[in-house]
């Protein structure tokens, strides 16, 4: 079995900050390069459903996590960017059919578990699904609480790590 490293190391910190994080990859090619494009763009269009505070507050932290790429994580499609990457932000537990947020922005999350913030993340190109990572952490009751900018900064990590098939088997 072989492991990213990064990836591993995402793991780790995240058990010891109280997060718990997962992550697949749907795709056989690296996302890496997916991530590289949305760099040099500088912003990507990100959709928040469920949400348990306001979506501004929430793409604000995700904006300001300490992940490279830096991305302005913003409302609307950048003008610069035309092939219709989108990263779908769900708070709740997966949501049940076996569909994709990237295909149907129509689903809803399934409830989350008592006592706990669950929060799922997935890239998508056009209706695609790159990759997608969850987590969850204790309830959080505002976006500026630590345990919430710890599950995002955990989230990204997870959800940007490059990878090349089997590297997470």
């Amino acid at each position: 079995m072989r492991v990213v490293w990064p990836a591993l190391l995402a793991l780790a910190l995240s058990a010891c900050s109280g997060v718990m994080i997962t992550r697949d990859q749907a795709l056989e090619a690296s996302t890496e390069v997916h991530w590289r494009y949305l760099g040099s763009v500088g912003a990507v269009e990100t959709t928040v459903l469920a949400e348990p505070f306001a979506a501004e507050e929430i793409r604000r932290v995700m904006s300001a996590a300490g992940v490279e790429p830096r991305l302005r994580h913003t409302a609307t499609r950048p003008a610069n960017e035309p092939y219709s990457y989108r990263v779908v932000v769900a708070f709740g537990g997966w949501p049940v059919g076996g569909d994709s947020y990237c295909r149907n922005l129509d689903l809803r999350p399934g409830p989350a578990s008592p006592g706990l913030t669950e929060m799922q993340a997935v890239l998508c190109l056009g209706p695609i699904t790159l990759v997608e990572a969850a987590g969850r952490t204790a309830r959080v009751d505002s976006a500026a609480d630590p345990r919430f900018v710890r599950l995002v900064n955990s989230l990204l990590v997870a959800l940007q790590s490059p990878s090349r098939p089997n590297d997470m088997e």
